[in-house]
């Protein structure tokens, strides 16, 4: 079954390439006829346009056969395609030899409809045709003769992917192998994304997309193959995912199986990127696909993203910046009609920092409120009950306690006695944005704060934070705050 996929999508590969370089400008919608050719032991596949009939495929046909055996119409049916007359074909085969001796026997070549006097009798109603009475032993020889021929018309092409049910399964839906399988029909969803330029030429974009159309069934066919050799015994049904990378000027297309979770998929991500880059959650979204609520909070409110792009540089002399990796969420006081103007900003810069982890898809679970991040300390043993629905303050150690407990996500505490220490500190900070790119909460209480960047001279140590500051209390106005 592999080695026909193999083919099958080769061969979709090979004619869309053709009709797209073919001067009729035209994309076919392709379909796919078996035939079973006589003398040949096997059926032999072929893939046509949908739209073009018979006549108008006469040259495509003569390069494969010179006799018409790929005509459309002369495709092999399954017993449940078959039409509904009981017509008998080619009822000579199976004859024994006439016994002429030496003699060399020459026949029709092909099937052929057995046409006879009272020619169209109805099994259901065998007495009547056209009003006239069938008599009983010829009623009877036909009904018998029809009822073997039916019995023993089997279709020797078993292969087909029902369920023990009966249903046949139209690949929407993963397939267990280990059942009575007799047909399997693949839907493969095709979704194609690529960025051009407004004076892209017609024929450039239709060599691209021909090239990915290649590309696209040739990883339908690999992820195939390599499910069908697991020890599974699962067809699953496969999905294409579009995801843009940062860095990176093109989309990127994966294909996963649709039933199977991030979590189940680590292994699978992990061979294209080390980082959750390619995570189903982090696909990429057109304006029409995206979710009509922020995806962080049931809150209907437009938080903004990534605020430092777009900043100049600070200046630092021969310095060179290390910066947060990704996106994250800005949040500050006053939002989401919580006024925690005064004890709030560790909170705040907490929340910023799990909303980078939700962003480049490490975690799934939402950014917590005021009262959730109380109630995880609680929990943890940090405080007393009395604490959910305070207004007292959290420091760098409550952060992590919540990053842990809620997340599984561990910390590193950098201890630090003033701000001169930490201005000792740029190298370390450096690494860590190079290395992981997490924003860094700094400080506690009143005075918290979310490092996202620095900029160090490797040569004079010089060193500047870019800070993102919690207490802001304004709207989100990007212009009002970059100038802050």
């Amino acid at each position: 079954m592999k080695e026909q996929m193999k083919q099958i999508l080769s061969s979709y590969s090979t004619q869309l390439e053709q009709y797209l370089e073919s001067e009729d400008k035209r994309l076919y919608c392709l379909e796919m006829y078996n035939f079973w050719p006589k003398n040949v032991s096997h059926f032999v596949s072929v893939i046509c346009p949908k739209s073009l009939s018979d006549e108008q495929l006469t040259s495509r046909r003569k390069e494969l056969h010179l006799k018409p055996v790929f005509r459309k119409s002369n495709r092999f049916l399954l017993d449940n395609e078959k039409p509904k007359t009981d017509y008998l074909t080619s009822v000579h085969i199976g004859l024994k030899d006439s016994g002429t001796k030496s003699g060399q026997i020459y026949c029709v070549y092909g099937d052929y409809t057995y046409h006879h006097y009272m020619h169209g009798y109805l099994e259901e109603d065998p007495d009547l045709f056209d009003g006239i009475e069938v008599p009983a032993n010829m009623k009877k020889k036909m009904v018998e003769k029809m009822r073997k021929k039916k019995a023993a018309d089997k279709s020797p092409f078993e292969f087909i992917a029902m369920g023990s049910n009966g249903a046949k399964s139209d690949f929407t839906s993963d397939i267990d192998l280990s059942e009575d399988m007799k047909e399997v029909e693949l839907n493969l969803t095709i979704d194609l994304l690529s960025r051009i330029q407004e004076n892209n030429s017609i024929s450039y974009l239709i060599n691209l997309f021909s090239k990915q159309m290649k590309q696209i069934l040739s990883s339908y066919s690999t992820q195939l193959e390599q499910y069908l050799e697991s020890e599974d015994k699962r067809l699953y049904c496969l999905e294409m995912y579009n995801f843009w990378p940062k860095n990176v000027s093109h989309f990127v297309s994966v294909i996963y199986p649709k039933s199977l979770s991030d979590e189940q998929l680590t292994s699978r991500r992990k061979e294209l990127h080390l980082k959750p880059v390619f995570r189903k959650s982090n696909r990429f979204l057109l304006d029409n696909e995206k979710p009509k609520t922020d995806y962080l909070t049931s809150v209907h409110i437009d938080y903004l993203t990534s605020v430092h792009i777009g900043l100049k540089d600070s200046g630092t002399k021969s310095g060179q910046i290390y910066c947060v990796y990704g996106d994250y969420t800005y949040h500050h006081y006053m939002q989401d009609r919580i006024d925690d103007n005064g004890w709030g900003c560790a909170y705040r810069s907490l929340q910023t920092i799990i909303s980078w982890f939700r962003h480049q898809s490490y975690i799934d679970k939402p950014v917590p409120n005021h009262t959730e991040i109380q109630q995880a300390l609680v929990d943890v043993g940090d405080k007393n009950p009395s604490f959910v629905g305070s207004r007292l303050w959290i420091g760098s150690q409550e952060v992590s306690y919540v990053l842990s407990h809620l997340y599984e996500i561990t910390s590193k505490i950098m201890f630090v006695s003033s701000g001169a220490e930490l201005a000792n500190k740029g190298r370390e900070l450096a690494n860590h944005f190079s290395t992981n790119g997490t924003p860094i909460m700094i400080g506690g209480g009143v005075l918290a704060h979310t490092i996202i960047g620095v900029d160090f001279s490797e040569a004079t140590g010089e060193l500047k934070f870019l800070i993102l500051d919690p207490h802001y209390t304004g709207g989100e106005d990007l212009n009002v705050i970059q100038k802050k």
